[in-house]
């Protein structure tokens, strides 16, 4: 996971920083939709829908979002006795969020805040257990238009998931687990802009 992170920071720093023409702030609401790739290497899903509210450099957006928990990312986000005896599923997450473009642009740099609920699924042997929380997720992003026009885009992404109302520590089937209050968050997402 930390060769991800440090991926994706070296792909931001590296990107191109001008504005495509045809890219500048709309006069009007414009809609987005996108997916997060790695949600989907890791057996899950997403979807957000966005709009870049009329003038502003602001959007505004929905996400839903799944996956399995497996390998290092159950340390990452799971402290745990054993985590070979945990199987962690994140079943669904909603979340409502709020981007800034740092120019006037479509294109380039942004924040992201988020602010959502989850559920994580952990099963050992016969045994299920299901825990809630809340997150707020702050997020750099750089918006990419790979072909210059409106359309498709990347976003590659990088920043942490702050868990608030978790339960205290669990244990299921001999293994004591606790979701940890902080972790990082780098992801790439890929959607495509309406105009």
């Amino acid at each position: 996971m930390y060769r991800s992170t440090t991926f994706f920071t070296t792909l931001l720093l590296f990107m191109p920083g001008t504005s495509v023409s045809g890219q500048e702030a709309p006069g009007r609401a414009l809609w987005s939709v996108e997916t997060r790739v790695t949600n989907y290497l890791q057996n899950g899903y997403e979807l957000q829908v966005f709009m870049v509210l009329p003038n502003s450099r602001f959007s505004i957006g929905l996400g839903v979002a799944g996956q399995d928990v497996s390998g290092n990312a159950k340390d990452l986000l799971f402290s745990s006795s054993d985590h070979d005896n945990l199987d962690i599923r994140l079943p669904w997450l909603v979340s409502g969020l709020v981007r800034y473009h740092f120019n006037e642009s479509l294109e380039g740099f942004y924040g992201e805040i988020s602010v959502g609920a989850e559920e994580f699924r952990i099963g050992s042997g016969e045994e299920t257990q299901y825990i809630y929380n809340g997150f707020v997720v702050p997020l750099v992003e750089y918006r990419w238009f790979p072909w210059g026009t409106d359309g498709f885009f990347v976003n590659p992404k990088v920043g942490g998931i702050f868990t608030f109302a978790r339960e205290d520590g669990r244990i299921i089937n001999g293994t004591d687990y606790e979701l940890r209050p902080l972790f990082p968050s780098p992801g790439l997402s890929v959607g495509w802009q309406f105009r």
